[in-house]
């Protein structure tokens, strides 16, 4: 069961009050008790830090939360914390390991059939292939990535992705 503070943790990072979120995080690494509510706090955490522009504690924080609920057999929570992964490295400037985390969350939400964390890492490929000038594959696994969402009525996370392909059709 995530902790109050995990949740709230969560929402603020997708609502943009990514200070409030790393606070949230430190309250649910300060209270939790077990590797999966650790895990799920560390990985939000990493995805706070990377949309704050820190994107080495947002590695050390996603490794570390990856590792955790790897260890668990946790593997739908994996394929997203590896997806965001991905972003983190990506922003580090580490476009083989951003791909390669994409990848490996793309391979492990699609084998446990979980669409929200396979359209994020379809999307964290795009945007690290968008990153290394292969304009052509990023709109391939960013329309993936959106066809997925509307699939699943993510439409934020739609719309998010819909931006992201305009920017590289843009780049074309």
């Amino acid at each position: 069961m995530a902790t109050p503070a995990d949740g709230s943790a969560f929402a603020k990072v997708h609502q943009g009050d990514h200070a409030g979120a790393i606070d949230a995080c430190r309250r649910a690494l300060d209270t939790s008790r077990d590797h999966f509510n650790t895990s799920r706090a560390l990985s939000v955490l990493g995805l706070a830090h990377a949309r704050t522009g820190a994107p080495v504690d947002a590695i050390a924080a996603l490794e570390r939360a990856e590792r955790m609920i790897a260890a668990s057999g946790t593997r739908t929570l994996q394929g997203m914390f590896l997806a965001w992964l991905s972003e983190a490295h990506r922003l580090n400037g580490d476009l083989a390991r951003a791909r390669q985390s994409a990848i490996d969350g793309i391979s492990i939400a699609a084998a446990v059939n979980f669409p929200f964390g396979l359209a994020a890492a379809r999307r964290a490929l795009g945007e690290a292939e968008l990153a290394g000038g292969e304009v052509e594959q990023a709109i391939e696994q960013l329309t993936a990535a959106r066809d997925l969402y509307v699939s699943i009525d993510s439409a934020f996370e739609a719309e998010r992705t819909r931006a992201r392909m305009a920017a590289a059709v843009a780049s074309a």
